[in-house]
């Protein structure tokens, strides 16, 4: 007997957008996405791929535009990288109880990852995974913007400074740290900065629609928050899958719809949004009227 492999589920989007809800909702209705989170419940293996394959192009996930212009041979080369990566050892960073399994191509149950990145890189991996299943989560993008300011002054340096000791700090002109000093996104920290971040994501996210329409789902966070049984019938939908009542009951019990624009009420932030609520990427997202 042929036992069926199943392709994954690839969660793209903005970071500050609800993929991590995302991906527990998707774990809670049985899809393996990892067994290495890291704090932003994204899988240790493939942000370590996806890194990679953005540095190759000379970019970052802070600054992806550039990955817009690879080429085909790029693409076939990481391709080719990218699935001798996926047979390695490395693979059982990922698969945890199921690292009995010789190639993540042959899996037979239903699996996954998350992580903004893909976002760009989504091509490489549908040249991997042709029948992969998008599913794209977007956000309005002032609660993203306010997300990213209130994060990011948190994390100014990175531990242990090395530039509060004078002695530290002579030696720093002589030999270039190779770890950067501040930790930070300046771009992060400015609102209109933060707001062509956002665009950069989504309108990338939108994009997919143009190669594989049928094989991408885009859902509105604000949807999940203010209907999430209604979204999630959808994503199962979409994925082919089936959830009992309860079950789908007790995955939404959790979720709470007042994150739903939680930039109202601050005077900063709304006016921010008046500046930009006319932006065609609102009015196509149907932003521009909150």
């Amino acid at each position: 007997m042929i036992e069926k492999k199943i392709s994954p589920v690839i969660v793209i989007g903005m970071h500050r957008s609800g993929t991590s809800l995302l991906s527990k909702l998707l774990e809670g209705m049985g899809v393996f996405m990892g067994a290495d989170w890291e704090e932003n419940n994204e899988s240790e293996f493939f942000i370590e791929i996806n890194d990679w394959l953005l540095k190759q192009a000379g970019v970052c996930w802070l600054e992806p535009a550039s990955f817009n212009y690879i080429s085909d041979d790029f693409k076939s080369v990481m391709t080719e990288i990218v699935r001798n990566r996926l047979k390695t050892y490395h693979r059982n960073k990922y698969l945890g109880k199921h690292k009995k399994n010789k190639n993540l191509a042959d899996l037979d149950f239903a699996w996954g990852w998350k992580d903004p990145r893909n976002t760009f890189t989504w091509e490489i991996w549908k040249e991997i995974f042709p029948e992969a299943k998008i599913i794209h989560l977007y956000r309005n993008p002032v609660d993203v913007v306010s997300s990213l300011n209130i994060r990011e002054p948190k994390s100014i340096f990175f531990t242990g400074n090395p530039t509060r000791t004078g002695l530290k700090k002579k030696l720093l002109g002589y030999f270039l740290p190779s770890k950067r000093i501040f930790i930070h996104s300046f771009r992060s920290m400015s609102l209109y900065g933060s707001f062509e971040f956002w665009k950069e994501y989504v309108s990338k996210a939108l994009t997919v629609n143009e190669k594989c329409p049928d094989k991408i789902l885009h859902l509105k966070y604000e949807d999940l928050l203010s209907n999430p049984e209604k979204s999630l019938v959808c994503i199962l939908s979409f994925l082919q899958m089936e959830l009992d009542s309860p079950t789908l009951k007790k995955l939404t019990s959790f979720i709470n719809p007042e994150r739903r624009f939680a930039f109202r009420g601050n005077e900063k932030y709304e006016t921010f949004y008046l500046e930009i609520k006319n932006d065609p990427l609102l009015v196509r997202l149907k932003y521009n009227n909150i």
